[in-house]
């Protein structure tokens, strides 16, 4: 009797802890799609089209603002709300109009100068995932070393082409143009490829776990 009586508990644990299990994979599930932090997923949905939306339309203006900068720089320069509102096809010859031309401005000519170009797979990336609900693509990863590669590479252009006069320092943009100013003060303009060197390698040695072997003569 005592058997039997312990057979029918076991049957009906069992399938207390699939029902247990089956709950907590849809909490995860949920939770994975933004419903824990109070949105429903279709507002998810709606940015992730935005976000990826924007992606495009940032790509297509900073791609036009290399051809196009130095005819708009006198109409971004006096750029107010009152030009926003009254904007006119002419007024920019930037492919994505008036807020194209004054996006790319800010990211190149103001802040990281043709690094900023990596800002561009970050939002498409982040817009298909939240659209798509495609977890597996590991955002705070790719933040990381996107943020790094902007950082560096806004220097390393400032750097390089620094070389070339003032018509080219926009590629490394305001903080590449600044920081490296400030390093080849502090260091010289030797240190400062020493470091660049240095910092590169750092890269990708967090980056790809990359190691480094002696030479055969060695």
């Amino acid at each position: 009797m005592a058997k039997t009586e312990n057979t029918f508990k076991n049957e009906v644990k069992e399938p207390l802890v699939d029902v247990e299990l089956k709950r907590k994979k849809k909490k995860k599930k949920t939770e994975s799609q933004g419903i824990s932090f109070g949105f429903d997923p279709r507002v998810v949905r709606i940015a992730g089209l935005l976000v990826l939306s924007f992606s495009v339309f940032l790509a297509l203006a900073m791609v036009s603002f290399l051809f196009s900068w130095q005819a708009d720089q006198s109409a971004i320069n006096s750029l107010d709300w009152d030009k926003f509102i009254a904007a006119k096809p002419e007024m920019t010859k930037n492919w994505m109009g008036l807020l194209g031309a004054w996006f790319s401005y800010l990211l190149i000519f103001r802040w990281f100068g043709a690094a900023s170009f990596i800002f561009i797979p970050c939002l498409f990336l982040t817009g298909f995932r939240w659209l798509f609900g495609a977890d597996t693509i590991p955002l705070a990863k790719i933040y990381l070393l996107s943020a790094i590669s902007i950082l560096f590479f806004s220097v390393l252009l400032g750097f390089v082409f620094g070389f070339f006069g003032s018509s080219f320092n926009y590629l490394g943009g305001s903080f590449g143009y600044v920081t490296n100013y400030w390093l080849s003060g502090l260091v010289g303009t030797v240190g400062v490829a020493i470091l660049l060197v240095a910092a590169f390698l750092t890269y990708l040695v967090l980056a790809f776990n990359i190691t480094f072997r002696m030479p055969g003569f060695l």
